[in-house]
């Protein structure tokens, strides 16, 4: 085993947050995974990206360990894959077809998922339905015989420097100062690892006849911002009566539906993270998160609008959870606050948080 890489394992067995050079040295490890380790199927992608989201949702910035369950990742690895079963075709020119994920017969994942959602339209109904449970056991003992014990050897040597794994208890314990790197640098990581999941199933020959261009295909594997806003278009208005949620005026022609939270920052659709807005002010605040006075009204009205937007989540089968919103919301403020990043009020006009937000959504 290569002593620096050895070293670099060795770092994040600390209790504190991570230094900059171990910030540094994580993100090459990373690269370094991703560039050099063994890749037959696009299942070591899919866990790295759900133990991303999971510690956005889960964790915080102290640099502690956190055990998570197996079984925890399977949600994740179903969130992921569940739009990419749907058969694709990039061009007219190009034939209807499953994308393969393995470079040899289709992945397990895939023919799983591919049996259910011909039955169940949506994960909304999935998750309420009795196939559920046995779905994520499947998915479950697949991640643990298949990406578990191999996305950490690189070039033949294991490196233990994400997880440890503890077959007992079926979950894993996110090393020292992991939780902290997922979370700082996720938008970094993220894009790393969907860049190489495309390339990937680009370069794959059982794919040539169903692929087309690399921009529809990132947004089919992936989803974009635009998948799940024409549905929630109604429900919001109601819930809104008409008004656009950041200028609270009235919207006269057709209203646009924004992701409070960005979706270049939290790029999963959650029903509590949408609001209808003016076309003029979702271009304005564009990929900005939004000031403190507007944080504040959008977490009265999830609250007080409740009952409603569990039923909008049921109309328009988009997934609810408010628990994952809230912590993906305290994670990207507090992103912004650790960058001085400046958040949206008002046209063009723009404030430095004032650190009113952590009482905001501590409530």
């Amino acid at each position: 085993m290569n002593d620096s890489i050895e070293e670099s394992s060795r770092a994040y067995y600390v209790g504190a947050q991570p230094s900059a050079e171990e910030q540094v040295r994580f993100l090459a490890m990373i690269e370094k995974l991703l560039d050099e380790g063994q890749f037959v199927a696009t299942y070591k992608y899919a866990l790295l990206l759900s133990l991303v989201e999971l510690a956005i949702e889960h964790g915080n910035d102290s640099g502690a360990p956190m055990r998570v369950p197996v079984i925890s990742i399977a949600e994740k690895f179903i969130e992921l894959y569940w739009r990419q079963v749907l058969p694709y075709s990039g061009m007219d020119s190009t034939t209807d077809g499953r994308l393969h994920q393995n470079k040899g017969a289709q992945a397990k994942a895939i023919t799983t998922l591919s049996a259910a959602r011909e039955q169940l339209a949506t994960l909304t109904q999935l998750r309420a339905s009795r196939r559920w449970e046995s779905l994520r056991s499947t998915i479950a003992a697949l991640i643990c015989k298949m990406p578990l014990g191999k996305l950490q050897t690189i070039g033949g040597d294991k490196l233990e420097f994400l997880y440890r794994i503890d077959e007992e208890s079926k979950s894993i314990d996110l090393l020292p100062g992991v939780v902290f790197n997922f979370r700082r640098y996720a938008q970094i990581i993220r894009r790393l690892v969907q860049s190489d999941w495309l390339e990937f199933v680009q370069n794959l020959p059982a794919n040539r006849a169903v692929l087309g261009q690399a921009a529809t295909l990132a947004s089919f594997m992936f989803g974009d911002e635009r998948q799940s806003l024409r549905k929630m278009r109604g429900p919001l208005e109601e819930i809104q009566r008409g008004r656009c949620f950041y200028c609270n005026r009235s919207i006269r022609k057709e209203g646009h539906v924004d992701h409070f939270v960005p979706w270049s920052r939290y790029p999963r659709d959650l029903i509590h993270n949408f609001v209808l807005t003016h076309a003029s002010c979702n271009s304005a605040k564009s990929d900005f998160l939004a000031a403190e006075e507007h944080l504040d009204r959008w977490c009265e009205r999830n609250q007080r609008f409740s009952r409603e937007l569990v039923c909008a989540s049921e109309q328009a089968g988009i997934l609810i959870d408010h628990a994952a919103s809230m912590c993906a919301t305290r994670w990207s403020y507090g992103h912004a606050e650790d960058l001085g990043a400046r958040v949206w009020v008002r046209n063009k006009e723009f404030n430095a948080l004032s650190g009113s937000w952590r009482n905001i959504l501590a409530a």
